[in-house]
């Protein structure tokens, strides 16, 4: 029994672990998205269900023997894709294909193998426990999901603040190894133990595995299905508007399992009288929150708030599904069907949504389907108060109150959509485009990308090309460029938005721009006339770190990284790698400028320490803004070779803040968590 149960933990926990260690090594390959957490999430739940599958066809077998070598071989081959790295060799066979099946492919070459290895593990032992052990196994799903909460936590918690990517990829695979001796151990001695018979529990017993009723069936998928679009949903949020760290990708899942175990370890716990009230609040405020943008001002808070409500929510749907669970002997065919509602919930948000949907319905959907599946489930019910059926007026309640919740959502929709010009979604996120009058009284049209502004143009006549928002006369890029002299200057901007930079676009100048995400650049040469009215402009289509790696030195007299989606910066263009390149392209005596505006992040560290590293000075500009004008407040690092910075106007100017002992960022090392704000 205690080999069983550290098998199924020890599988558990790798299984999990792995998840963020693998799309973290990803990460710097799609450009730091946090859309490519969404599709790893997608890939580990369909590769979860392949798991399930093999287990519920190993436990059906009647040769166990044949059964144990199948699953022993499985681990076996899984040995020779240790360790896990991504391969530059299937990364360039693929590079024609759409970049979330790209993600899949990567992922299903990397760390395919071991993780269906490791999937099948948990229900097939589970199986062999319902077979030959007295009691039931169902306690050993809840310790499998304390494992997996465990392993999620630990990776940014433990692993990486203290070690590399590479690291990393070695423990996990010498840990691997060491599973892979207990599994067969566990396995060997179950063959021995299933010899001998042991009475049979009643819930054991073959009448008790009768075919569950079909309505329970369609829950055991409808559920999950409801919570995992719910995850990815959150996830996405945090990700997009926070920062794609796996502190982030992490915490929601393992919450998420968490409440596997809270439902599936005690049958008591869960009671529908004392959820529902906090289930009905927890849906109403990501109702609201899902068109409100976290300010940023309590970052913690906002978080947290988004979590625990949706931490209430999933408590709920797996509390239904705890009710439904059928008899032992079915409980391979019940984790299949579950693993079907976990894949489809992350494929709506991952691959139908973007398809489906031009802008950001993911997560309104979620919260209607799981009043929907709330509403079915207690529709099988029967209750009865004081010798009165209640039925009918508890099915009315329920089904206007969804129905006014798909209402709330219809109805936000249909206004956003009223007042904007242009809304489209990519692998990259939503944008829209919005002619609107300011509180100030500027007519402006704004390019917004999931809850941020990425830049505006005034439609006032004579108005037209003054630059506003982050990137002002009064802004630390802002005076970057009225401090240039006369002679034609070459820019370099990672990052393009509404091409607002080109605003500053002389006679003679040029202004190479680099953008990833094609339908950025379609959106700023139609809806805004920056790049239109800078005849030296041009644009890079890729990810910069890749295109600049592969170009000859540019020669920038100045270089701006402004890259950035929603509040998310990709870390991949601020490690000490990136700052090499930087400085490659760079002519003698230029300038670096990084746009570090961010309501969670406080990257000034992250920018001053690997400017001190390569033997340069980092300034701090701030600026608070001018609503009369458009402008927003703003926070740029300036980094230059000299001891001064060449501004007509330093005010809001100091030395970058370089603490010591912070550690510098590298592609191998990165600790998002120590610059929350």
């Amino acid at each position: 029994m205690k080999l069983l149960a550290s098998t199924v933990f020890l599988s558990a926990l790798l299984l999990f672990l792995v998840e963020p260690l693998v799309a973290r090594q990803l990460l710097p390959l799609f450009g730091g998205t946090a859309a490519v957490w969404l599709s790893a999430l997608l890939f580990f739940q369909a590769a979860l269900l392949g798991g399930y599958l093999f287990a519920d066809w190993l436990a059906r077998r009647q040769s166990r023997k044949a059964a144990l070598v199948l699953h022993l071989l499985l681990l076996g081959a899984a040995l020779l894709c240790l360790p896990l790295v991504p391969s530059a060799r299937v990364q360039g066979a693929i590079a024609g294909l759409p970049a979330t099946l790209r993600v899949l492919v990567m992922l299903a070459a990397t760390v395919g193998l071991p993780f269906l290895a490791l999937s099948a593990t948990g229900p097939l032992l589970q199986a062999y426990w319902a077979r030959a052990l007295p009691g039931t196994p169902y306690r050993l799903y809840a310790l499998s999901n304390l494992a997996s909460a465990l392993g999620l936590l630990a990776h940014p918690i433990l692993l990486e603040r203290l070690l590399g990517l590479r690291a990393q990829s070695l423990l996990w695979s010498a840990s691997f190894a060491a599973f892979t001796l207990l599994c067969a151990a566990a396995s060997l001695r179950h063959a021995r133990d299933a010899a001998t018979p042991v009475p049979a529990a009643p819930e054991l017993a073959p009448e008790a595995a009768q075919p569950a009723p079909a309505r329970d069936r369609a829950l055991w998928v409808f559920l999950p299905f409801c919570s995992s679009a719910l995850l990815s949903s959150v996830t996405s949020d945090l990700t997009l508007n926070v920062a794609p760290m796996p502190l982030l990708w992490v915490l929601p899942l393992a919450l998420y399992l968490l409440t596997f175990v809270a439902t599936f370890e005690r049958e008591g716990f869960y009671r529908r009288g004392a959820f529902f009230p906090p289930f009905a609040v927890a849906l109403a405020f990501l109702g609201w929150r899902a068109r409100e943008p976290l300010r940023g001002e309590h970052a913690f808070f906002e978080i947290g708030s988004e979590l625990c409500a949706f931490t209430v929510a999933a408590l709920v749907c797996h509390g239904e599904l705890a009710r439904l669970r059928p008899a032992p002997r079915l409980l391979t065919r019940f984790y299949v069907r579950l693993s079907i509602g976990g894949a489809l919930g992350g494929a709506f948000v991952a691959v139908l949504a973007p398809l489906a949907f031009r802008t950001d319905l993911e997560l309104p959907i979620s919260l209607v389907a799981c009043a929907l599946a709330f509403t079915f489930s207690l529709w099988r019910e029967r209750p009865v108060l004081r010798g009165l059926p209640v039925q009918r007026v508890l099915r009315a309640s329920l089904l206007i109150g969804v129905v006014l919740l798909g209402g709330i959502v219809g109805l936000r929709e249909v206004q956003l959509r009223q007042k904007t010009l242009f809304y489209a979604r990519s692998f990259y996120g939503s944008l829209r485009v919005e002619n609107e009058r300011t509180d100030a009284g500027l007519s402006m049209r704004t390019l917004v990308h999931g809850t941020t502004v990425h830049g505006s143009e005034r439609l006032d006549k004579g108005h037209e090309l003054e630059v506003t928002n982050y990137y002002s006369r009064t802004s630390g890029i802002g005076r970057v460029f009225l401090a240039r002299g006369g002679a034609p200057q070459k820019v370099g901007v990672v990052g393009l938005g509404a091409g607002i930079l080109a605003g500053y676009c002389r006679p003679g100048d040029t202004y190479h721009f680099y953008e990833i995400d094609p339908l950025i650049v379609r959106v700023a040469r139609e809806y805004f006339s920056f790049l239109r009215r800078c005849a030296g402009a041009d644009v890079a289509l890729g990810d910069a770190r890749l295109v600049m790696g592969n170009e000859a030195a540019q020669g920038f007299d100045l270089l701006v990284v402004d890259a950035f989606s929603g509040d998310s910066v990709p870390i991949h263009l601020l490690t000490e790698e990136a700052f090499a390149l930087y400085q490659r392209h760079l002519k003698p005596g230029g300038i670096l400028a990084m746009h570090v505006s961010n309501r969670f992040l406080d990257l000034e560290p992250v920018v001053s320490t690997a400017a001190k590293a390569a033997g340069l000075t980092a300034w701090n500009a701030f600026d608070q803004g001018n609503a009369n004008e458009g402008a927003v407040a703003s926070q740029w690092i300036l980094v230059g070779a000299g001891k001064e910075m060449p501004l007509l106007d330093k005010t809001g100017v100091k030395r970058g803040r370089a603490p010591e002992g912070f550690r510098r960022w590298t592609d191998d090392y990165v600790n998002v968590a120590a610059v929350l704000d």
